[in-house]
Formats: C-alpha cells, structure tokens, sequence
C-alpha cells in the first residue's frame, strides 16, 4: 500500500475568501489557495493513481464566520451550507477522475476540554457532518465514515479528548485514528496480486 497526502493551512474548501470574521473583526489571512490546491491534488492523482482517497475537513465549529454572498455565515446558515455543498462536489468530481472511491470522514466535535468552545459548536459539526452526507448521496461511488463518531466513543475509552487544539490531534490521537482510518479504507481496495507460486519456491 502506498500513502500520500495533502494537508495546506488555510487551504481547504471552507474558506471562501481570503478574511474571516471572529469576535466582530476582520481576519485576513495570508492567501487563499483553492485552485493551488486542486492544481496539488492533480498531481497526486497522476502520480499514484488512487484506489481510494479519505477526504477530511478537521475544523468544524469554530468561532471564525465565512463571507459568502456579503454575509457573514457559518455551518447551518443556508448560504455558507450552499456553498460548501457546491465547493465539495466540485472537489469530489476531481478526485473521482481517476476511478478512486472518496470516503467522506466526518468532523470531529470540538476538543470538549477547551474551555473558550464556541456554544453551537456541536451543532454545527453536525450540519457539516449532514453536508458531506448531501454530497455523498449525490455522488456515486462516495461514501461517509463515521470518524466523528470513533473519536466520540474513543473519547469515552480514554477519558482524554484526543486533540491538542480544536484542530490537531494528540499522539495518542493520531495513534489510534490512523489504525482506524486504515481498517475502514482497506475493504475498498482491490485484492492484492496472486503470489507466483514459482517466485515464491525459488525465493525470487
């Protein structure tokens, strides 16, 4: 099995513009990069020719709200949830190029040990979570995995929330949901190759 990713700060489908607003101020971020992006994704794809590729948005629930249409919205605000499902079915259909199987993972709720959490954060996970949901239901050979609902459940196990930051994940974190992501990606790879018997008697 061969592994690639891409993971770019700022650079994801949930920013779609380069200001945010937290706390009635304006952010402006460095760049906003989705065709860069996409441009990336590309190029992975030549490269390895995906069977499968786990699509993950980790920042659910925060206190930053998007402009779209010059309104300030966030998850559960039908602009900015018409926005996303346009942005992730335009990425799906990229990543659906060569053949792969996209498996939406679900969005974590917020580090439940941060004290600042923002009062709707769940609530807006879960219609995050309910976006990808639309979109995989319009998009055949889609899937969800419940990663929201594993790191829950991890969560009750380890009496540790798992995350450093709303974002970032612990070692053990990582650790564990890892071996998890594996476990669900590999029923939707091909089956491995027949071993030459002759190879395999002569060592070769």
């Amino acid at each position: 099995m061969a592994v690639a990713f891409s993971s770019e700060g700022f650079c994801s489908v949930i920013f779609p513009e380069s200001t945010s607003l937290h706390d009635g101020k304006v952010v402006e971020r460095a760049y906003s990069c989705s065709e860069g992006r996409r441009k990336l994704w590309r190029g992975l794809i030549e490269r390895y020719d995906p069977d499968v590729v786990v699509h993950y948005l980790a920042n659910g629930g925060s206190w930053f709200k998007e402009r779209v249409d010059d309104q300030w919205v966030w998850d559960c605000d039908e602009p900015y949830d018409a926005y996303l499902r346009e942005g992730l079915s335009e990425d799906m259909e990229l990543l659906q190029k060569g053949g792969a199987k996209v498996l939406f993972a679900t969005t974590p709720y917020v580090n439940p040990d941060r004290q600042d959490r923002e009062p709707t954060a769940d609530r807006r996970v879960d219609c995050r979570n309910e976006t990808y949901g639309e979109v995989v239901a319009t998009h055949p050979g889609s899937a969800m995995i419940d990663l929201n609902g594993f790191v829950e459940e991890q969560r009750a196990e380890t009496g540790s929330p798992l995350f450093v930051d709303d974002v970032h994940l612990d070692p053990e974190g990582i650790r564990r949901v890892v071996g998890w992501v594996l476990a669900e990606t590999a029923p939707e790879l091909p089956p491995a190759a027949p071993e030459d018997d002759a190879g395999a008697e002569s060592g070769g």
